[in-house]
């Protein structure tokens, strides 16, 4: 599985990743050609968001919300399925500041810009 990001976010694959939080490419959410083949699909960036938002939120909500990985180290969905929740609704903006969703009304699609 192949995955690349640049945090200077040159293309629409890395403000993607940068929106989902998808940025250790050693651990994607998804891969490189997931990204490309549904802003193909969906048509617009922001419908790509919200698509790509509503998949992880299909997949993580079926996990355990609290998984003890070493005895000492735990993962935690609940703060993240948040956040992919306002991201696909589509009606709002949401932001992760570390576990902590901030949600903005989105600006009208006319002027929301195309990365």
């Amino acid at each position: 599985m192949s995955a690349t990001f640049n945090p200077a976010l040159t293309s629409n694959r890395d403000w993607l990743r940068f929106r989902l939080g998808d940025r250790d490419t050693t651990a994607p959410l998804f891969p490189d050609a997931t990204y490309d083949a549904v802003l193909v699909a969906a048509g617009s960036i922001t419908a790509a968001l919200q698509t790509l938002a509503a998949a992880l939120i299909a997949e993580y909500s079926r996990k355990p919300e609290v998984v003890d990985i070493t005895g000492a180290l735990k993962a935690e969905w609940k703060s993240r399925l948040a956040t992919w929740q306002a991201l696909a609704g589509g009606g709002t903006t949401a932001y992760d500041g570390g576990g902590m969703v901030i949600a903005m009304p989105r600006r009208p699609a006319s002027t929301a810009p195309e990365f």
